[in-house]
Order: C-alpha cells, then structure tokens, then sequence
C-alpha cells in the first residue's frame, strides 16, 4: 500500500487462524506456494518483487500449513474468488483410465468413481467412503463426512459406507479427503 505503483487494487482477502498462531515463517511457506498455483491456476501477472521465500519448515508444520491452503482454496470460491479451479490442461491429467473427464479413486477396499463437472466433481453412486477417519482430518472434511451419513447421499450397506446418490464436491482434493477420511495432496 506504501508503493504508488500498486494503488490499482480494490479489494484485499485476509486469512488469520482462530488462535493466532500464524507465524513469519508460517506466512513465508504459504507464500512460495500461493503465488506460484495462483500463477498457474489463474494466468494472473503477481506485482511482487520475489516469488516467496523459500523456507524450511518441520514436515508437522508444512502439513498444517497445506491443509490451511487447502481450506483457502474450499473458502475462496464461496466469497466469490474461484481462482484454484483446475484449467482444462489439468484435467486431463485427472483423468486416470479414460478420456471422458472420469476420475477413479481406489486404495485399498476403497473404490470411488466421479465425473468432473463445472462446479468440481461429482462423486458417482455406488462409490464407497472409508468408515473411520483420522483424527487429525480438518474439521471441516470432518463435518461435510457427517452430513453426508445424516443427509442419507451415504449409508452403511453390506459393501460398507456407499453413496447411494451421487454427491457434488468444490474439488477433487476436497472428495478425496471426505472419502478417505484424510487430507490428500
């Protein structure tokens, strides 16, 4: 704001965590990975001077502070800023065993298919989702898991848990972290 030159913007989107412990080194991590993806994802031009700091952090560290870009990314399109919506070019990359734009998830007894649509991606019926989750998964994958049981798109069959409709996800990353009951990167 002090720079002249960048007195253009309009809006500013802030990110805090609920118990202030986003720290200087914290921020310097978020940084190299926002502007990159943001540059990536967006064709957007970024008027900072360097592409973020490089930063060595413990890997516990790195891995909250993924799954805070993770739930950015969830929040943003709700406001309004979808700019982490996979580009076409992605998603055949997605795609695993067709090109239909079908995505597949299997790991172990976990078998999950879905459709990409415009909005993110449509896990089909009959997919299965894991029954128990770890207990660091974020809470917000936490609660969406627990909808989906008290809604009914997922009940306990002889198969396992298994969506007996289809169910819209904001993104791939974000059904895959329901379905296995962990975050996925």
């Amino acid at each position: 704001m002090r720079d002249d030159k960048k007195s253009f913007f309009e809006l500013i989107i802030a990110f805090s965590s609920k118990d202030d412990n986003v720290t200087v080194s914290h921020t310097k991590y978020l940084e190299a990975k926002v502007l990159p993806e943001t540059i990536e994802k967006t064709g957007y031009t970024i008027m900072n001077k360097k592409d973020g700091n490089k930063i060595s952090l413990p890997q516990m560290v790195k891995d909250e502070m993924d799954t805070y870009f993770d739930n950015m990314k969830i929040l943003l399109p709700t406001i309004g800023f979808d700019f982490y919506k996979p580009s076409n070019s992605n998603l055949v990359k997605l795609s695993t065993k067709n090109r239909d734009d079908k995505l597949f998830l299997e790991v172990g007894d976990i078998k999950a298919s879905s459709r990409l649509i415009s909005n993110g991606v449509l896990v089909l019926k009959g997919s299965l989702m894991k029954e128990n989750e770890i207990p660091a998964l974020a809470p917000t994958y936490s609660n969406i898991r627990r909808g989906l049981i008290e809604k009914g798109y997922v009940q306990k069959t002889i198969r396992g848990l298994e969506f007996i409709q289809d169910y819209e996800f904001s993104s791939p990353s974000q059904a895959g972290a329901v379905i296995l009951g962990y975050s996925v990167n």
